[in-house]
Formats: structure tokens, sequence, C-alpha cells
């Protein structure tokens, strides 16, 4: 069927047309129409139209703490040391907790038996850990993708790298601050009790503590951290400038209240002040103390002493007082167990208050519950009339507003919020759902949408030039034989754009120097067909029988060339990602399209011509 002419030039043009009609979408899109169709379109990646470029890393660590039962303190230094080893041997995480526990005779079935069922051997449990890790990962990439749709980019590129990176490309993106927040957040949303009777008590305990054990500051692991509670007691005592210099405090009379004997009595609770106009919380610390707080309750005897029952929660914001002017950051101390949790909230939306409530004008987050949760919200206000329950998202208190009767409905707000851009964000991350674990930024760039115009236009230029100077010399050279290979050059171009126009692929600038090869490999096998032509009818032989031995001896030697770089192009699209992953599916399509054209188009044209004896 290919030997007939006929079906040749009828497939030929039925090419011709489906190129024209997938190509047409991405023609429409970057012209004045702007095309609004469901059909896909090629995309310009980040170098060409600016954006963000983020590598990020699940925190496997986090992970496998979260799904332990009741981790022991060896096994949660066992997972710092197998980390800290990984970080240093640029290895595994999990080869390496394998071999700390190992070496330290810790059963690792025993933290994770009510999820392990295939073998309790700690080599049985890393291979559920890895699985659990991969699953992670994927859940991750589908709630990112989500979020990222909330966010208004338009096609952003999500893919997995090595074992536990996710790659994300966020074209168009102009606010990174703002892109890294909805990225990170773990959307961990909990309605917790505030045990406000409780916080003086826990805090007398853990200054006992930090009395008794006045060592505890300097034995600190955190060889990093200049501030201890030894340095602090030591400072305010010997040097007055200390806190208005080092605090920011503007008031020499505030600073004395922190700079006194309270501090030797009460070592952590006398960095309080109770500002009740700001938080309704009598545990309110200057902004920059609050590394001090953080610091001492990151001693492990201070954990020890803080009751199972509760935990330390920041307010999300810091705010000024009326009265000083100061920054205060509120502490909570709160129920370790939340009554409503994130799977308990559907439909979060960013709305703006409606009259007749306090927050009219002002953007909140109204959340709705199931029915199961209503039921438990119901119970609880109606229980804790006149207690605080904090609302919490990614470990900050938004507000901890007092229940003042029973709520049923299920319906309540977040409030407090700066503008529309953090309602919709924390909306977004809602909807969107809970990480299962931390991710961490370990690689960020941007591009500015000017560096990509500039980026456009050198790409056009070159390759127009490229594309003007082969058409030139293969006209020069060739002459009639030139036009034909000319004519397939351009088919091929177009062929090459319906393809990723039709894959929806993202251009990027070595996109385009795939492109730009792929032309010069095209012309490279016609000229290696036409130089076999030429031997051919040296010999003596006719032109339709010089036309088809010089394709068969020349079909070989271009399939070899094209197929081996194929391969490479291949291997490159797997192991490869951002840009190189780019130009190897550039060059691929291109390779491939190109033995049609080069071969398949030429030789219809030839053997046409030779049909109807023109001469070329």
């Amino acid at each position: 069927m290919l030997k007939n002419l006929t079906f040749r030039w009828f497939l030929i043009f039925f090419v011709l047309i489906a190129s024209f009609y997938f190509v047409y979408p991405t023609y429409s899109q970057y012209s004045d129409n702007n095309y609004n169709g469901d059909q896909n379109y090629i995309k310009l990646g980040l170098d060409l139209q600016g954006g963000m470029y983020v590598m990020l890393e699940l925190d496997q660590e986090q992970l496998i703490e979260n799904i332990a039962n009741k981790p022991s303190p060896k096994y949660l230094e066992a997972i710092k040391t197998a980390s800290n080893n990984a970080f240093e041997n640029q290895s595994d995480f999990l080869d390496e907790l394998l071999l700390v526990s190992d070496a330290e005779n810790i059963q690792l079935y025993k933290f994770y038996s009510r999820r392990v069922h295939s073998g309790r051997t700690n080599q049985d449990v890393i291979i559920f850990l890895e699985n659990e890790s991969s699953k992670a990962r994927e859940s991750v990439v589908e709630i990112l993708r989500n979020r990222v749709d909330g966010f208004g980019v338009n096609e952003p590129n999500i893919q997995k790298s090595g074992k536990k990176r996710i790659i994300l490309e966020l074209a168009g993106v102009d606010d990174p601050t703002r892109a890294r927040n909805l990225i990170q957040k773990t959307a961990s949303l909990e309605f917790a009790l505030v045990l406000e009777d409780q916080i003086l008590k826990v805090s007398q305990i853990i200054d006992k503590v930090l009395i008794d054990k006045p060592q505890l500051a300097s034995s600190s692991s955190d060889a990093n951290r200049t501030t201890n509670v030894n340095s602090i007691n030591d400072d305010l005592e010997e040097n007055d400038e200390f806190t208005i210099e080092d605090l920011s405090i503007d008031s020499k009379i505030i600073a004395s209240e922190t700079n006194n004997e309270v501090l030797k009595s009460n070592p952590f609770s006398g960095f309080f002040k109770p500002v009740y106009n700001l938080f309704g919380s009598i545990a309110n610390v200057y902004e920059s103390e609050v590394e001090k707080i953080d610091y001492i309750l990151s001693l492990e005897d201070v954990k020890k002493v803080i009751p199972t029952s509760g935990r330390f929660v920041w307010s999300s914001k810091a705010k000024s007082s009326i009265e000083d002017g100061l920054k205060y950051r509120a502490l909570y101390y709160i129920a370790k167990s939340p009554v409503i949790s994130s799977g308990d909230i559907v439909d979060p939306s960013a709305n703006i208050g409606q009259s007749g409530g306090n927050n009219v004008g002002q953007w909140v987050v109204n959340l709705s519950m199931t029915s199961n949760a209503r039921t438990r919200w119901s119970k609880f206000t109606g229980s804790k009339i006149g207690k605080q329950v904090a609302i919490i998202l990614d470990n900050k208190v938004f507000m901890a507003p007092s229940i003042q009767t029973k709520i049923s409905g299920g319906d309540t707000q977040i409030t407090g919020l700066d503008d529309a851009n953090e309602a919709k964000d924390i909306a977004t991350v809602l909807k969107a759902g809970e990480l299962p674990a931390p991710v961490n930024i370990i690689m960020e760039s941007t591009v500015g949408p000017s560096l990509g115009d500039r980026t456009i236009h050198a790409s056009k230029n070159a390759m127009l030039i490229g594309f003007i100077i082969v058409i030139i010399f293969m006209l020069l050279y060739y002459k009639g034989a030139g036009l034909v290979a000319n004519f397939a050059l351009i088919l091929n171009v177009l062929l090459i754009l319906s393809v990723l126009s039709t894959l929806g692929t993202t251009l990027t600038l070595p996109g385009i120097a795939g492109l730009i090869l792929t032309i010069g490999m095209s012309i490279d096998a016609n000229v290696i067909i036409f130089e076999r032509i030429k031997e051919e009818l040296k010999t003596g032989k006719s032109a339709g029988t010089a036309i088809l031995s010089g394709y068969e001896s020349a079909f070989l030697t271009i399939l070899d060339a094209n197929v081996t770089t194929l391969i490479a192009a291949f291997v490159l699209a797997n192991i490869g990602s951002g840009p190189i992953k780019g130009f190897a599916i550039t060059l691929a399509i291109g390779i491939i399209c190109s033995m049609f054209c080069a071969v398949f188009i030429t030789k219809t044209v030839f053997l046409t011509f030779t049909k109807n004896k023109v001469s070329i």
C-alpha cells in the first residue's frame, strides 16, 4: 500500500491537515485571540514565561515519628542520629536508620506493630516505612497540585525526583513569598481546649526545674544557640542595656521588668506579661524573647515535667500593645487531644464578613463540619461554656475565643486575617487536605517575566536565522532537490509543533534547542539521501532506479543514527528533570517526525516527479 502514490499523498495531506488542526490552539493562545477551548496547547516554561522553580523534600523523619506507636526516647534519638548520618554521608535516611537500630538493638516492630503485617525483623519494618514514604509522597503531590490550582497558577508542572523529592515549576508566579507559604503549610487544623487554669501551674514546675538544675543551659546539645537561661540571667544582671538593644524595647521601665530578680526566682514564667487587651491570655511574651521560651521548652528535662495531657502553642502573629507600643506573642497551654481536626472540616471558603457580625467587611474563612464532628462540637461547647477554645493551624493559634453558648450548627469562622490573600490561601490548603508530613524547600529560584521575554526574542531570532540559512544552502547546493528538502523541513517543524501542542508540552529554552537540533538532523538525513542518489546516478542508473537505490542504501545509516539518538533522548527523559527532560522530549519527538518527513515525504515527491518525468 505504501508503494501506491495516491495513498502516500493522501497520508501526507491527512497529516498536514491534522497538524494545522492541533497546532491552532497554540497559535490562538499566543495571538491576540487567546484560545479558550478544551484542546491542549504548548505552554511556556519558567525560563520563557517567568515564574518559580522549587525543589521540595519530604520530611521522612517526621513521617515515621507520626505513624509510630508511642516512640521511646531511645528510638527518637536513633532517628536523629540516622538523620545526621544520612546528611553527613549523603546516604539514604532509612538505610541509616536500619544500621543505627541494629547497632542499638532497637526492635522497630514494636513501634509499628499495628500497621506491619508481613514480618517482624527490622528489615521488614524498613521496607514498610519505604512504602509508607512512597505513599506519603504520592499524597503530597496530589495535595500540592490541588493547592496550586487554587492559587491560580496556569498548568503547574509537578513531578517526583529521586525517593523523596518533588519538583514544582510554577510559571507566571509573581508573589514567591505567598507561593512558598502555600506550599509548605501542612494544613493541620485543630480545635482544642485552652487549659488556662493550668498554665501557671505548669510554668511553676518548669521554673523549679530550671532553678534546681542551672546547668541545663550549658548542657544544651544545640551548639549554635547562643541564648540560654543562664546567659539570660547573667546578662540581665550585668548589663542594663541588653534588653534595650537585643530585645528592641523602647522603654527602660519595661526593660527593667525583665532585668531584675524576677527571672532569678521565675526563669520561665518571669517572661510572661499580662497584657489582656491583646490575646486574652495571661502568658504574653515580647516578640524578641520568643526564641528564649522555645529554647527552654526544647530542653529534655523540661519536656519530662510537662504533663502529657497538654502542650504549649504560640499565637500565629505578634500584636502591638496600645499601652506601650511593644510587640507581643501569646503562649497558650492547650489540650493535647483536639476535639476537632482537619478531617472533620468540609467546604472551607474565604468570604467577607457579613453585616450583623463582629467582622463586617473583614476577610474570614468559613468552616463547616461533618455530621459526627457537629455532634462532638455541640457536646463540647455545651459543656465548656466560659472556657477558651483555640483554633490552631499548622501549630499556630489563629484565635482563641471564649465559648459563650452551645454551638449546634457546626459552622464557625477563622478571623483576624490580614487580607484576602491570606484568607484564600488558608481556605485553599484546608480544602486540598492535610499533608501526611512536612515538606522542606531545599532549592528555589525565580525568573522574572522580562528575562523570559528577552529569551523568547533571542530564541526566535536564533531559530529563524538558522532556518533561513539552511533553506538557502539547500537551494544553492541541491537546487530542485533542495526545494523538496525545504518543503519537508517546513512540514517537519509544523508536525513537531502539532505533536507538542497535542501533548500539552511545556516548552523551555532547552526544548527550543532540541527543536533547532532536530531541524539540523532532518536536513542531515536529506543530505545523506541526496549524496547516495548522486552516487547511483554516476553508475548510469535511471533517475527512478537511482532514487529507489539511494533511499534504500541511505535508510539504514539514517535509522542507525536516529535510533542511537532516540535512545539517548529516552535515557535523558527518564533520569533527567526540568530543562533536561524538556530537551529530551522535544528531541525524541523531533527525531520521529524527521524520519517521517526526510524519508517518507521527500521520497513521495521524488517518485511523483520521476513518474511524471519532471526534472529535478
